[in-house]
């Protein structure tokens, strides 16, 4: 009976795998930052009655989402063009496309948290 041989994971697939770890922990990160910073920025709209500060905060929380979809996005790209026959493409594969499901859905609550300050008046 043949021995299996484990493959110890190459440099540039330990790469891939903290760019996908980096890229999910972006998104997570993003929706943290627009649900804690912005709760605490709506007091401050509220009492000064300024939106400025709002739009600042989503606006970071987008480009924190743009980016890590971005990273997903390479890697997906990297990913589809490699070996289909190792186990490990197809995790990397499902893990980008999870990571750029993730990272859609966090935009889209930036952009839900954007609305409310557009739709709602500070005094209201």
């Amino acid at each position: 009976m043949p021995e299996t041989q484990p493959s110890e994971p190459t440099s540039q697939e330990k790469r891939l795998d903290r760019q996908l770890l980096g890229s999910m922990a972006l998104s997570v990160f993003a929706a943290a930052f627009e649900v804690i910073v912005g709760f605490s920025v709506a007091h401050w709209v509220t009492v000064t009655g300024a939106k400025r500060s709002g739009y600042f905060v989503s606006g970071i929380a987008f480009c924190i989402c743009l980016i890590g979809g971005w990273i997903a996005l390479h890697v997906r790209s990297l990913v589809t063009g490699a070996d289909e026959t190792r186990s490990n493409q197809g995790r990397r594969l499902f893990m980008a496309n999870l990571n750029l499901l993730v990272a859609g859905l966090v935009s889209l609550l930036v952009i839900a948290g954007t609305l409310v300050l557009v739709a709602l008046r500070p005094d209201s």
